[in-house]
């Protein structure tokens, strides 16, 4: 439900941004400060940091492609909570779970 929140507050569920995703491609943004941007799919967790959860639907958030791309592998208090959150549910091993606490520091 996030991701279908921040498509339509990016203003990429529009007739053109559905047309674009039919079509196979990422919609455009079409308000806010990234006007123009390509809609990507960003990991919450770093895959530099956890490459196990590459796939994982949960650990992947819509954003324009120019914030992604700005992005570090930095890991903060959301990201680490969220590693809990997996590890408690079988999603992230427990050495994953240290990977991240190790770049959270």
């Amino acid at each position: 439900m996030r991701n279908l929140d921040i498509a339509e507050k990016l203003g990429c569920l529009d007739a053109e941004g559905l047309a674009e995703m039919r079509k196979g491609r990422a919609p455009t943004v079409r308000r806010g400060p990234y006007i123009g941007d390509q809609l990507s799919v960003d990991h919450i967790i770093p895959r530099a940091v956890v490459p196990e959860l590459d796939n994982v639907i949960a650990n992947l958030e819509l954003m324009p492609l120019r914030m992604n791309e700005s992005k570090n592998d930095r890991v903060g208090v959301r990201q680490l909570d969220l590693a809990r959150k997996f590890n408690k549910a079988g999603l992230l091993s427990d050495a994953g779970l240290k990977a991240v606490e190790s770049a959270a520091r």
